[in-house]
């Protein structure tokens, strides 16, 4: 094996049951999900524990000593990690590629993160600078956790992890499908991800190697989830950042196909940038990207950010030794594609032919610390209703979701309390809020979902209700 295939293949995956034993004995040497997050949380305000042994200073228990290896990389003297771990665990993480041996000791050769019950596989920050840095393969960031939160947990037959990584998404989607395929063109990210499948007992998980929808040509899915390289940069550095196409149009390339590979009903969930350029905005040139694509579109955004912040930011996460001239070659980079402002957006569609389809776009803040599939897939379900007439959407039952908070302002008018302003705010998942006339606040409590619209609506005039369904504030019930 030359120096070339263990750098993209590091890991041994032709035997499952490697990695399940893997598994197996990190648990048994305490290395769970609680138990790193303790100490993580521990090293952060003092640091790792620590004795004397011989003539190296090493981790004082195999908790500790593992978190050197696989969360901070950072080497640990053979001796003293055998003796933690034992000899026979130490031989098993050698035979599967876990170890790379380097001055001071031994150091994990990926990172090992575990999310609840689930063994997660990425790559250490330092080798993002190194002769890995086409090949780097992420962890968890925070638009991982938008785009994962963000899909229904519901039954699927066929699920596409477009640009998958290390699998991330296939692994939290598997147990709500019958078949995941991940798709990925950077063969370390399949390998780590085919690894931890193994590791996690995930067998429905089939990883391709692909560039973008090549692999999977002529087949159908229920739900496409795709955190593409989606980041606006010069020129392609990276296969986890940078799309290679310049500008947006990796991502307009990907949503645009999207379809083709959609059964009747399915869902695409993607997170992107959209610049606004040319002066069009970004939601005008989605809008144009998907205007004949057969799909109705829920796109939620962030707030725009100007090109020269957008390449000062981006230059500055890489790292903090930033190369000169680097921040200006970025923008002047997106100035010569005549972009002036780029908004990171969430990007659902939902495939419908044969109808007229429509467009939403809304601005919220977004909490990863819940799934808010329910609500994205309430959009479409409020969208639906307001293609009723005026007859029939006074006969369909709404109610308030459980998400929703109503606070008043009150004043005194001749000795009693009337409310001056109301405020609707959405307190999970997908945050927002904004006012809402008083009277029509007032009229909220009774869509209970058990009385027509048109019987619960009072003195409310039905502009008024299309508006309230429009915003997700009033749901439809059955349906």
């Amino acid at each position: 094996m030359t120096l070339q295939d263990l750098m993209l293949a590091p890991l041994r995956v032709e035997d499952s049951g490697l990695a399940l034993r893997v598994r197996k004995g990190l648990l048994s040497l305490g290395y769970t999900g609680e138990a790193v997050g303790a100490a993580l949380a521990g090293f952060r305000q003092s640091g790792l524990g620590y004795e004397s042994l011989g003539d190296h200073l090493v981790p004082a228990t195999p908790l500790a000593c593992l978190m050197r290896a696989f969360v901070l990389g950072v080497p640990t003297a053979e001796e003293a990690m055998r003796q933690q771990v034992g000899n026979d665990f130490f031989a098993l993480c050698e035979t599967a590629g876990l170890w790379t041996r380097v001055d001071g000791g031994v150091v994990g050769t990926v990172v090992i993160m575990v999310d609840g019950k689930t063994f997660l596989l990425s790559d250490h920050g330092n080798a993002r600078l190194g002769e890995l840095a086409m090949y780097w393969v992420m962890g968890i960031g925070t638009s991982t956790m938008k785009l994962a939160c963000s899909v229904h947990q519901r039954p699927y037959e066929r699920v596409l992890d477009l640009c998958c990584g290390g699998g991330i998404h296939a692994y939290m989607v598997s147990p709500f499908a019958k078949q995941v395929v991940a798709v990925d063109r950077n063969p370390r990210a399949l390998n780590l991800g085919r690894f931890g499948a193994a590791m996690n007992k995930f067998g429905n998980i089939e990883f391709r190697e692909s560039d973008c929808y090549s692999a999977v040509a002529g087949e159908e899915f229920d739900a496409i989830i795709c955190n593409p390289p989606y980041v606006l940069t010069p020129d392609r550095q990276t296969y986890y950042r940078d799309g290679g196409m310049g500008g947006d149009r990796f991502a307009e390339k990907i949503l645009r196909e999207a379809p083709g590979y959609l059964r009747e009903g399915g869902f695409a969930y993607v997170m992107c940038d959209v610049a606004s350029m040319d002066g069009a905005s970004s939601e005008a040139r989605l809008q144009a990207w998907l205007g004949e694509a057969g799909c109705d579109v829920v796109a939620v955004g962030a707030k725009a950010v100007d090109a020269s912040t957008y390449a000062r930011n981006w230059v500055r996460k890489d790292g903090d030794a930033v190369k000169p001239g680097e921040e200006k070659r970025w923008a002047e980079s997106l100035r010569e594609l005549g972009i002036a402002s780029v908004t990171n957006m969430l990007i659902v569609l939902r495939k419908r032919t044969g109808a007229s389809n429509w467009f939403r776009s809304e601005t919220a803040s977004i909490d990863v610390r819940v799934n808010y599939g329910a609500q994205v897939a309430r959009r479409f379900v409020c969208q639906d209703v307001l293609q009723l007439d005026d007859g029939a959407l006074l006969t369909t039952r709404l109610r308030v979701p459980a998400d929703v908070r109503l606070s008043n302002t009150m004043r005194t008018d001749g000795g009693r309390w009337v409310a001056e302003s109301s405020k609707i705010t959405f307190v999970e998942g997908l945050q927002q809020e904004y006012s809402i006339d008083p009277q029509m606040a007032a009229g909220l409590a009774a869509f209970d979902g058990t009385k027509k619209a048109g019987d619960a609506m009072g003195k409310m005039r039905v502009g008024h209700l299309r508006h309230l369904i429009a915003s997700a504030v009033l749901e439809p019930v059955g349906i």
